[in-house]
């Protein structure tokens, strides 16, 4: 296998890291969750020795993956990512989420008090 066959995402990986991600961002570095329209390698495809598989990407704004590939500090992420795994920095996201719907309630219910 050549490393272009390697890098490939194929589609059924495709559909397991946009179900995962629901189509948002994954990165949110750049945005704050915005649509994804990309799904980027944390390890570059030059540099992958396996096929691609869905630990191996996250759902991507534009501006999020393009700052992934072109930024000292995304590929630093991306790093990271390698170090400490997909899985906690998706908890992460996951629960930031949750801390602004929990923020984003309570002033809501100020409001109507």
């Amino acid at each position: 296998m050549n490393q272009r066959q390697k890098g490939e995402i194929c589609n059924r990986v495709r559909a397991e890291v946009r179900e995962r991600s629901g189509g948002v961002c994954e990165v949110r570095r750049c945005c704050g969750g915005a649509f994804a329209v990309n799904q980027a390698h944390i390890i570059g495809r030059k540099q992958i020795d396996w096929k691609t598989t869905a630990n191996d990407l996250l759902d991507s704004c534009a501006d999020c993956h393009n700052w992934m590939d072109r930024t000292i500090e995304g590929i630093r992420f991306k790093r990271s990512l390698v170090q400490d795994g997909i899985a906690s920095h998706l908890k992460r996201n996951a629960e930031a989420v949750v801390t602004i719907a929990q923020a984003i309630e309570s002033q809501w219910c100020e409001e109507w008090d």
